[in-house]
């Protein structure tokens, strides 16, 4: 299993990965690639070789080299010559590139006295593989050389229960699912079923399913509870999938959320990964008993061989569907059905550097009433002290096309100033507590997209175009208070146009990006009379941000800077 987190890792960066500096590595990547799969490449020469021979090569390095300062290329000469062997596989293959190691077991066929394991090569490098034929009391092992395509591979009879190209784990096996093959039962490939708890790193004898107790609370389904069961380990498997059903005491109703995921992470392509998934959602709001959004969609991560740590471009398309009941009063005055489709295209670019990293999103959005696009770039100037600077964020956003139908009578998809509130998040993308409240705490959780002044209010909603600088900076010392400013100027040629607003304040960051609370201490005329006309008092415009989605454990996992 650990042959698999190096190929995870090593695939995260670009061919020749022994020639990066260390500054070109992440930590995780640098500790992984560089000390564990340099030692396990060795372990593996030495599998193949006996440990007599490497022993043997092993001190001759040593006594030709004692007191002198080698480089790679004499290593590599001296091993060459030593073994009388080629090992183009192992110093150009599995030591310069990301090429991969995987062989699967396909089938075990007998004729007459022998037994024949047919084997196929689904990696880049014609390395050498192992066979093991074994049962719970007993075990054999031969080694073969290295060969592109399929062989069948000749192996004595010993009544083995199951035979594993990678049995002892010297091999740097890519794909640890497919080295397994049982001789009797249905389901030859297929691991004895073991129930886990959470999630952990699988075996090839194994097949997983993980249970994880869930909770949840928002203002209208209350306190939910249920049982979460899905098959996503730490390293990522082609198909993945999660089922979290919960019961809403409040509501009284079936909540909860599912996702399957196929994941694709080829070796040598002009995309480093894609995900291809499906997800399904339910729940209660004010205005409806139940609401389901459906939502089918890809991520294509493009492949980076220049600086693949640092740089990440990525395209994104999701169908979104919503579908509510919808009632006034009560559950019992059912209304209409109402539903509604979105189609999005995301283009993501990301730049991870240490001196003023930022990131550019690219957000296209189409429904039948309308057309509408936006940019979203962030940037940051780091201080001296680590953790502290100044974060830019600029938003730009218009209208492309609407409809002769188009108002916000239905799903409010304008632009605004304000970062959404529950309300307004029209996609369904971010949980909220109290999605559908105006009054009260839990009406004034929010998002900061859009506009992301900090301050609530019906001023500067558009359907024509938007563009705002947001600022926020560190203060000296341990105290987790930082400075925000946000400047704006919209349009909107069925009401009004300001040439420019601002707000300035406060903000208390008790987990960055996550659990943030802003305090609007200065705002702009236009605001301050539209907060006046609605009786928003002082309390009411502090705002704070909670961001579930971002505390997601299987999200902390994938998003590993491996």
């Amino acid at each position: 299993m650990q042959n698999s987190i190096i190929y995870f890792c090593q695939k995260q960066s670009r061919s020749g990965w022994a020639n990066l500096t260390s500054a070109q590595f992440t930590q995780i990547n640098y500790g992984v690639v560089v000390y564990k799969k340099t030692a396990h490449v060795l372990t593996y020469l030495e599998a193949w070789l006996g440990s007599k021979k490497f022993d043997d090569m092993m001190q001759a390095y040593y006594e030709e080299w004692k007191f002198k300062h080698p480089y790679p290329e004499d290593f590599k000469k001296h091993v060459k010559s030593f073994t009388g062997q080629d090992l183009d596989w192992l110093f150009e293959g599995l030591i310069s590139t990301t090429k991969r190691v995987d062989y699967a077991i396909k089938k075990v066929s007998s004729k007459k006295d022998e037994y024949y394991v047919k084997v196929k090569n689904k990696g880049q490098i014609a390395s050498p593989v192992s066979i093991t034929g074994y049962s719970s009391d007993t075990s054999m092992t031969f080694w073969y050389d290295g060969f592109e395509g399929t062989q069948k591979l000749s192996f004595p009879v010993g009544g083995f229960e199951k035979y594993s190209v990678n049995r002892t784990g010297n091999i740097l096996d890519y794909n640890p699912k497919n080295d397994v093959i049982k001789t009797k039962g249905l389901f030859k490939k297929v691991g004895k079923f073991r129930p886990g708890i959470i999630t952990g790193l699988e075996h090839p004898d194994v097949t997983a399913l993980y249970f994880v107790p869930t909770l949840g609370y928002n203002y209208y389904n209350g306190f939910m509870t249920g049982l979460a069961f899905h098959n996503i380990g730490v390293l990522r498997k082609n198909f993945e999938f999660i089922v979290n059903p919960m019961y809403a005491f409040n509501s009284s109703t079936l909540a909860g959320a599912a996702q399957v995921d196929y994941f694709i992470r080829p070796a040598d392509s002009f995309f480093k990964d894609l995900t291809l998934n499906a997800s399904a959602e339910q729940y209660t709001t004010r205005f409806s008993p139940q609401l389901n959004r459906y939502v089918i969609g890809g991520n294509m991560v493009f492949a980076n061989r220049q600086s693949p740590l640092k740089k990440s471009t990525s395209i994104q398309f999701r169908h979104i569907y919503i579908r509510s009941e919808n009632f006034l009063v009560s559950p019992d005055e059912v209304l209409a059905i109402s539903e509604n489709n979105y189609n999005q295209l995301l283009l993501n670019y990301e730049n991870k550097r240490k001196l003023n990293p930022f990131s550019v999103v690219a957000d296209f959005q189409q429904n039948k009433r309308f057309v509408k696009a936006s940019v979203t770039a962030n940037y940051r100037i780091p201080y001296s002290s680590k953790n502290k600077g100044l974060k830019i964020r600029v938003f730009a956003g218009s209208f492309l096309w609407k409809s002769d139908d188009f108002s916000f009578a239905g799903p409010d998809a304008r632009f605004r100033l304000s970062g959404q509130n529950g309300s307004q998040d029209y996609l369904f993308d971010d949980i909220y507590l109290g999605r559908n409240e105006n009054t009260g705490i839990l009406s004034q959780q929010m998002t900061i997209t859009d506009g992301g002044f900090k301050v609530f209010s019906f001023r500067g909603q558009t359907s024509d175009y938007i563009a705002t600088l947001n600022l926020s900076s560190t203060l000296p010392g341990k105290i987790p208070i930082r400075l925000f400013a946000d400047l704006g100027h919209y349009f909107n040629g069925e009401t009004d146009a300001d040439p420019l607003n601002y707000t300035a304040g406060a903000s208390l960051v008790l987990i960055n990006d996550v659990f943030e609370i802003y305090v609007p201490l200065v705002v702009s005329k236009a605001i301050q009379e539209t907060l006046d006309l609605n009786n928003v008092v002082f309390g009411e415009r502090i705002r704070f941000v909670l961001n579930f989605r971002l505390v997601n454990p299987i999200r902390q996992i994938r998003n590993l800077s491996l």
